[in-house]
Formats: C-alpha cells, sequence, structure tokens
C-alpha cells in the first residue's frame, strides 16, 4: 500500500498555481492518462473507468478487492534505521 502526496511549500510564491496544478492533476481524465503513461495505478476512484483496460485489469498494478483488503501502509521507521538505509544504498551505488 502506498500514498501519492502533492505537496505545496509553506512559502511556495504562486500557491495559486500549485492549487490550480493539483486540482487539474486530480481530473479523473488527466489521473487516468498518467497511470497509461507511467504504467502505475492512482487512487483517483473516478479515473479507474477510463485507465487503459489492460493496466486496470492487471492485478499486479490494481489488486483484487482481497488482496487490497490485506494490505498495510509502510510505516515511518526509526532515524537510526533511516541512517543505516542511506549509508548502504549508498555504498551501493557508490561501489564502495
Amino acid at each position: 500500500m502506498w500514498f501519492d502526496t502533492l505537496a505545496i511549500p509553506a512559502d511556495a510564491a504562486h500557491k495559486d498555481a500549485a492549487h490550480q496544478f493539483i486540482e487539474y492533476l486530480l481530473q479523473p481524465a488527466v489521473a487516468a492518462k498518467n497511470s497509461d503513461f507511467v504504467n502505475y495505478a492512482n487512487a483517483n476512484k473516478a479515473a479507474t473507468p477510463l485507465v487503459n483496460a489492460d493496466l486496470r485489469n492487471d492485478t499486479n498494478i490494481y489488486p483484487t478487492p482481497e488482496v487490497a483488503a490485506r494490505l498495510q501502509p509502510s510505516l515511518a521507521k526509526s532515524a537510526e534505521f533511516t541512517r543505516a538505509l542511506n549509508r548502504s544504498w549508498t555504498r551501493f551505488v557508490t561501489g564502495r
């Protein structure tokens, strides 16, 4: 399970434009086109019928209700865990 998040910084220079952009992205037709482009599910139920049928019917992307009922969100980890994860990832990508 995941969460899609769109955020506007408190000190954003163009907050109204940011809100308009988010409202645009949330339009079902736009959300569906974005899903089709990135081959990834979106959380906009009104967009689901508009998503390409191959994508929409792929249970690896849009899980069945039985599978969805068993999903759990990934909870925040401790600062120590996050530091260890970041260090490990950095060593991995740098080959050190």
